[in-house]
């Protein structure tokens, strides 16, 4: 591995210097940035993979629903479909991606959510046509420099922490770590819930190099919930053998959780955003099957549940007990200054 880092490193330094020209061309107005004259927060990162954007996306739907009439914008990863589509009870994971359909599902009722991979063109259409919108979720949208938001909330995975990678195809940085200084706040995701505050103290100076003087550093942790039937209305049994399959970023934290609060006993894994086919269904129902015991359940991810939905696969899980785990964001210690500042910046 070492050998070939040293062969894609020229790659990497000439990736670097292209996307710092691009980054020039923007501050300098030689590419145009349009500024959402509505409130609008950007939800991002610098790296490549999960970073806990959707989980830090549903806590901003909790915090603000009540205060704005949102609409959320994502590129829509991994759908079939072209253009501006907008959420409704007919759309699925193929049409507007898995995660924007995780989060219609739940806050469908409370706000709209949108997809189109030009979020310049995205925003008109969302403003000429819900003139009572007053506020902008841009999901995935930091690369995206066209377009110029009230917040730019960068996340940086505990685990892999953007000051310490390097640039594709050396490292899984998106554009060089210099990229932070766009940042409003950076949020550093996925840690220990019991992060100690020397180690706070230690991360936020390593990010305080990169980020622009005087943006705050939060910390925050996933909090795994009880299983939810997904195909039962019976109660999760954490002594039931269990089997799971995800399509996930990263399923260690995932894994590891499972192994210490459920009998597990065996797992698939699937490259991040995974469309399942029939073909993948089976494969899990044959390895659930052989699990010799009648007293066991099936779980995923929410993320991979709303994909499992369509027709086609949901007949094959029917008659297995399915669950999937909900996740929610929770910020260590300063909760009500990350709302303060949050509230703050968006009335300023």
């Amino acid at each position: 591995m070492f050998f070939i880092k040293i062969f894609l490193f020229p790659i990497s330094i000439i990736y670097a210097a292209v996307t710092w020209v691009r980054n020039c061309f923007y501050a300098i107005g030689v590419y145009p940035i349009y500024s959402i004259p509505k409130s609008s927060i950007c939800i991002g990162n610098i790296t490549v993979g999960g970073t806990g954007k959707t989980p830090m996306t549903e806590y901003l739907i909790q915090m603000l629903a009540d205060k704005y009439s949102i609409a959320i914008l994502s590129r829509g990863y991994g759908r079939k479909t072209n253009g501006i589509v907008q959420a409704d009870k007919s759309s699925n994971a193929s049409s507007i991606g898995d995660e924007p359909m995780q989060i219609f599902q739940k806050f469908g009722h409370q706000l709209r959510v949108f997809v189109g991979e030009k979020r310049k063109d995205a925003i008109l259409y969302i403003l000429k046509h819900f003139t009572d919108t007053t506020l902008i979720l841009l999901d995935d949208a930091y690369q995206h420099r066209a377009v110029s938001a009230t917040i730019n909330l960068l996340l940086c995975d505990y685990h892999r922490p953007f000051y310490s990678d390097w640039v594709l195809p050396t490292g899984l940085l998106r554009e060089s770590r210099w990229g932070a200084k766009r940042a409003q706040a950076i949020i550093v995701t996925k840690c220990p819930p019991l992060l100690s505050e020397n180690d706070r103290i230690k991360i936020r100076k390593r990010i305080r190099t990169y980020a622009k003087p005087g943006a705050p550093v939060f910390f925050s942790y996933i909090q795994y919930g009880i299983p939810v039937g997904a195909n039962t209305t019976e109660d999760f049994d954490s002594s039931q053998k269990a089997f799971v399959f995800s399509g996930i970023a990263n399923d260690i934290p995932l894994i590891n959780y499972l192994k210490n609060n459920v009998n597990l006993c065996g797992n698939i894994t699937f490259r991040d955003h995974h469309q399942y086919t029939v073909g993948d269904i089976r494969s899990i129902v044959h390895e659930f099957e052989k699990i010799p015991s009648p007293n066991k359940v099936l779980i995923t991810t929410e993320k991979d549940y709303v994909k499992l939905q369509e027709a086609g696969l949901k007949e094959i899980l029917a008659n297995h007990p399915l669950y999937y785990l909900p996740v929610t964001f929770a910020i260590i210690q300063q909760q009500k200054e990350f709302e303060q500042f949050i509230t703050d910046s968006l009335t300023i």
